[in-house]
């Protein structure tokens, strides 16, 4: 009867020490350098131009095209909201979370409170006067007042933020008066170790963007090297060696410098054996490293190379709008993820406003979309024009609808088109 053997499941190379307790690879680990400050995060917005690109394509495209809201009349609600600068109020929000870890909004509303500590009396409001948006930087919560009852709907919410604007008198506000928009969303010990707040994107695209910083200053010191010239000079070393020849050199190289500034030539004798020489540094393959370096930064960052770099990443079938429309589809996940909560409350404050533009009379009807992303070019609306001419043709000839039930679902409701009441 023979012995039992351990059997061992994988590749073992007893050369390469594949698969042995040698093997690099299985000592291998991840090892995550910790929080960065809020000055560190703020510095990379400040002075990296491609940070801050990533930053501002997420502000930008999440509040670009902004909003509607349904049976709002004469757009009063929204133009209430337009007074307050709630857009752009929005956009900085966002910008701070991207950047800093998280985008607090004041609402400065007059509600008879003198004390913004006070929770804000909603039956009592007259108006929304202002907004202020603030980052991760100026906004502090106090951990010790968490809310810790589980049955609870502000449960492990803050119940004050001390905020401190720039240049100005730092005040705590209760939570009722503030809205949060959070950055990149991370675990629960990580928000309670940045003090109950989610993380910067710059912690997950930093080892990228200084990848690529070294990639442009490795070809921009290419670059200035791009042609070396090369002086050769028969009895270089031995004439060195000789009394006052190091100086005799250096005076020949001056002289070659100024001729050649002077006349835009070098001027060498012939009969001393000397020569020059100009040699050029290969460039190949440096366009196809920084694109790769970019298109690293890309997807760290979730930011196409077209919005970043103004140019189409790689790949079959790749082009400007498949990339577009799948970042635009990204782009709608974070508003209603992120921005369409903050929106709905500024909103209904306004119509909860006495002096607002409905008196203090709430629509729970009323609802907030998203305008589209993505626009059609004059081309491609004719093109789909034309196309559904031609299906509502067949169905015309074929008796399935009638003219003017093809007008009123083809025209009603589009801004392109105005239809006279002859038509019905």
């Amino acid at each position: 009867m023979g012995t039992m053997r351990d059997k061992l499941d994988g590749f073992i190379n007893m050369i390469t020490k594949r698969g042995t307790t040698q093997d690099r690879n299985t000592h291998t680990s991840f090892v995550w350098t910790g929080l960065f400050s809020d000055k560190m995060n703020l510095d990379i917005y400040n002075g990296d131009g491609i940070g801050a690109k990533i930053v501002d394509a997420y502000a930008g495209d999440s509040t670009r095209r902004w909003v509607t809201i349904n049976d709002d009349v004469k757009d009063e609600i929204l133009k209430a909201m337009d007074s307050i600068n709630t857009q752009k109020i929005i956009k900085d929000a966002v910008k701070w979370a991207y950047s800093t870890g998280a985008g607090v909004i004041y609402i400065g509303a007059d509600d008879g409170a003198v004390d913004p500590r006070e929770p804000l009396n909603e039956n009592n409001l007259r108006s929304v006067r202002f907004l202020r948006a603030y980052n991760k930087n100026q906004v502090c919560k106090d951990i010790t007042l968490r809310n810790t009852d589980p049955v609870s709907d502000n449960f492990e919410e803050q119940e004050f933020y001390t905020i401190t604007p720039a240049n100005g008198q730092s005040f705590e506000a209760h939570r009722s008066r503030v809205i949060e928009i959070s950055g990149i969303e991370t675990d629960g010990d990580t928000w309670s170790a940045n003090g109950d707040f989610h993380i910067s994107i710059f912690q997950k695209v930093f080892d990228r963007l200084a990848g690529l910083n070294e990639g442009y200053s490795a070809a921009s010191d290419t670059l200035q090297e791009y042609v070396i010239t090369v002086l050769k000079m028969a009895g270089l070393f031995q004439h060195m060696k000789m009394p006052g020849g190091e100086d005799e050199v250096v005076k020949r190289l001056d002289l070659l410098s100024m001729s050649k500034h002077s006349l835009n030539a070098y001027a060498i004798d012939a009969d001393s054996n000397e020569s020059i020489e100009r040699l050029s540094t290969s460039l190949t393959g440096f366009q196809e490293t920084l694109e790769k370096l970019e298109d690293s930064v890309s997807v760290a960052s979730g930011v196409p190379p077209i919005k970043l770099f103004s140019r189409s990443g790689k790949g079959l079938n790749s082009n400007n709008d498949n990339e577009l429309r799948l970042w635009y589809d990204d782009v709608e996940s974070i508003q209603s993820e992120k921005l369409l909560d903050p929106i709905s409350r500024i909103c209904m404050l306004i119509q909860l406003s006495k002096d607002g533009p409905t008196g203090g009379v709430v629509d729970l009807n009323k609802t907030i979309t998203f305008n589209s992303l993505w626009q059609e070019t004059n081309e491609q609306k004719a093109n789909n024009y034309k196309t559904n001419a031609e299906a509502d043709s067949l169905y015309i000839d074929r008796q399935v609808l009638e003219p003017d039930e093809v007008a009123a679902s083809r025209f009603i409701g589009n801004p392109d088109i105005t239809l006279s009441d002859d038509h019905f």
